[in-house]
């Protein structure tokens, strides 16, 4: 009963004060927060409201939907379900005077008295034992954060209990701050307040754009002509281990008429090295190519959705959010882990994790250096794998070391493992595509395979000895993948484009 009469209590008390409205959250617009985990990370939460509703003067609002536990049905095949929430709770409410109360995952009422004057106190919280948190309003001043500057105004808490004497708690005097045109300045986790205390700072927002913005594919895959990236993949099993050093660098960069595909022409050296049980290297292979890396950001949408927001639809079988942070090692640029949590759908609220050999990856992307990049362990019954960047150059900003390729093949070396350096130009193309080998292919025979989107088979070409010119014909316009087999496996794969 005490939390159905909460959010009367907190309009009993908004109806108190008609000042200047110091509006904490808004629509039309997206917010980003920074936090330390508990785990020691740093992360971003987003606030956007989707939806709205009104009573009366008032107005109710709801954050975009997240997967969260189920508290309806938690069935071992609907453990998650999709439901309005986020770090200000799974409802707003906002008064017609300014003031809002924030709903917590109890639906129990948190309310900010964003039109008070300095020393105004109101209750803030109230526990069901009667014990209260106190705000108190105790500054107001001009203040600079995310690179603009605002009226502030910081509140303290208190505990006290029901007889109003201060009593020890998490919450003694921890702040809170919003400013009067881009709400919160610093905040808490008010979906799980009282009980979470970790602080949540403004990162950014929109309309207008100040601050840090929410990562996207066009950032995360902007590269310059220079660019130097190298990167290491290892994969360890009882019997082996295995390690790919491969360097990247940018050679050119093809931008579409809309914009919509860059295609980046890179020189790609690489070099892998396998040792057995008894440490013996058993082949060490130098890959010397030319390839084309196209990003359609049309087809890269799910990089562009919020933190903790769906990738994907909310009919997508399969499903997951991104969470958004910076790596405290690569000159501290801004990442996204992508998706972190993946999920199964069931029905449109019932969602379940999938069943998986061992541990899934975090698969990292960074800002500027593209992805993606498994930093944690991968862990499967059998292996354990990671790919991680090793080192980058972009302009006059660099990290890491770089990798001596050449001690790497100064141990045994198996000129018969090398597989074909190939390149296809023009990549887009609108007549022909030429297909031409960098290195000899000793006439050996290869099988090329293109096949669409949809996995269909479109072409297989047999017994190629040499360069070939491949006709487009009737094949319609779009985005294709190749595949380039020899006699026992797949050596080379990639993407083409057809204008």
């Amino acid at each position: 009963m005490l939390k159905r009469l909460l959010p009367f209590f907190c309009l009993f008390i908004a109806l108190k004060s008609l000042c200047q409205d110091y509006s904490l959250v808004n629509t039309g617009k997206s917010y980003l927060f920074q936090y330390h985990h508990y785990s020691n990370l740093d992360f971003v939460d987003a606030i956007r409201i989707d939806s709205f509703t009104t009573s009366g003067t008032d107005s109710i609002f709801f954050n975009f939907k997240k997967f969260v536990p189920n508290p309806f049905n938690p069935t071992s095949q609907c453990s998650r379900t999709l439901q309005h929430t986020g770090s200000m709770g799974i409802q707003i409410l906002k008064y017609a005077n300014g003031d809002f109360c924030f709903l917590n995952t109890d639906s129990d009422s948190i309310f900010i008295q964003s039109a008070a004057s300095v020393n105004d106190t109101w209750t803030m919280y109230r526990f069901n034992n009667g014990n209260t948190i106190e705000a108190t309003l105790n500054n107001i001043s001009a203040t600079s954060f995310i690179g603009v500057t605002d009226t502030v105004k910081t509140i303290t808490l208190q505990a006290r209990d029901s007889l109003h004497n201060t009593f020890a708690h998490p919450l003694n005097n921890k702040t809170l701050a919003f400013s009067k045109n881009y709400g919160f300045v610093q905040t808490l986790n008010l979906l799980d307040f009282p009980n979470d205390t970790l602080t949540y700072a403004i990162y950014g927002q929109t309309n207008p754009a100040v601050g840090q913005q929410n990562l996207t594919a066009r950032d995360l895959f902007n590269f310059s002509v220079g660019d130097i990236f190298q990167t290491l993949y290892d994969q360890n099993a009882p019997w082996f281990n295995y390690k790919i050093y491969t360097s990247y660098k940018v050679l050119s960069k093809y931008t579409s008429a809309n914009s919509d595909t860059v295609i980046y022409i890179d020189s790609i050296y690489q070099v892998r090295v396998q040792t057995d049980t008894f440490l013996v290297t058993s082949r060490i292979v130098a890959y010397d190519s030319i390839a084309s890396l196209p990003y359609i950001f049309s087809e890269l949408q799910e990089f562009d959705k919020l933190p903790g927001e769906p990738a994907y639809p909310f009919t997508a079988v399969n499903n997951g959010s991104f969470q958004q942070g910076y790596s405290p090692v690569l000159n501290k640029r801004f990442k996204r882990i992508s998706p972190y949590e993946k999920y199964v759908m069931f029905s449109d609220s019932c969602w379940n994790d999938p069943i998986i050999d061992g541990y899934p990856c975090w698969e990292e992307s960074y800002e500027g250096i593209g992805g993606t990049f498994f930093t944690t362990d991968c862990q499967s019954m059998i292996y354990h794998t990671s790919s991680q960047v090793v080192y980058y150059h972009q302009g006059a900003d660099s990290w890491g070391t770089p990798v001596n390729f050449d001690s790497l093949l100064s141990s045994t070396f198996d000129p018969d493992a090398v597989p074909p350096a190939i390149q296809f130009y023009p990549n887009p193309f609108t007549s022909s595509l030429q297909l031409h080998f960098k290195n000899s292919v000793a006439g050996k025979p290869y099988t090329l395979i293109l096949v669409d989107i949809l996995g269909n088979e479109i072409l297989r070409i047999a017994d190629i000895r040499a360069d070939i010119t491949i006709e487009r014909n009737d094949l319609s316009g779009g985005v294709y993948f190749y595949s380039l087999f020899n006699e026992k496996q797949k050596v080379a794969s990639g993407k083409l484009v057809a204008f």
